[in-house]
């Protein structure tokens, strides 16, 4: 989740350019590499691959986890852009979505829901999406009356520390999953608006 950690990223869209949709079947690729790149971008590859980690089961079962689930939902940050495409007979243009960020929510138990896959690509950081997938994600999570929201982040991510902190999550505990340090948070969401 080091979404917002380097701050001479800059991205090329404004904010407001940027739409925070429901992700569709036809996203499933685009988040399958979104999270490659931010695997690679940690280079975390090979101890992750070593644990067995590569594809998490969520994202290898996109359709079956997120679409179609009424507590399951999985979000994802869109630019719309211009494509230029060159044939032998013609120029043609032509609008296309890309995924620059995305988040999941799990249902883990009847009241209680794990928030997912938290990224936004390094270009489009430090501009407040990642903070707009999370407000969407927990405005699901209250519409479904869940009333705990899980989530972690490694330790070295502190800008993502920084908002969980910032929307109320807790601190809860350190722990080492595949040999990384991390970092799990909570946020109770009965009596909070």
């Amino acid at each position: 989740m080091r979404d917002l950690e380097d701050p001479t990223q800059s991205g090329n869209a404004n904010c407001s350019q940027v739409e925070i949709r429901q992700a569709t079947e036809d996203d499933a690729a685009a988040i399958l590499a979104l999270h490659q790149e931010s695997i690679n971008d940690q280079n975390l590859s090979k101890e992750l691959g070593d644990a067995g980690l590569d594809v998490p089961a969520d994202l290898q079962h996109f359709s079956g986890t997120y679409i179609g689930s009424i507590h399951n939902r999985f979000w994802v940050a869109a630019v719309t852009e211009q494509l230029a495409t060159a044939s032998a007979q013609e120029l043609t243009s032509r609008v296309h979505d890309r995924v620059i960020g995305m988040v999941g929510v799990v249902a883990t138990k009847t009241d209680v829901a794990e928030m997912r896959r938290l990224r936004v690509t390094p270009n489009f950081r430090r501009q407040g999406i990642a903070a707009r997938l999370l407000r969407a994600a927990l405005a699901h999570c209250r519409d479904q009356g869940f009333l705990k929201v899980l989530l972690d982040a490694r330790l070295e991510q502190t800008a993502a520390v920084q908002l969980f902190e910032r929307e109320g999550f807790q601190f809860s505990r350190n722990r080492e999953s595949a040999g990384l340090q991390i970092r799990e948070f909570y946020l109770d969401l009965y009596g909070s608006d």
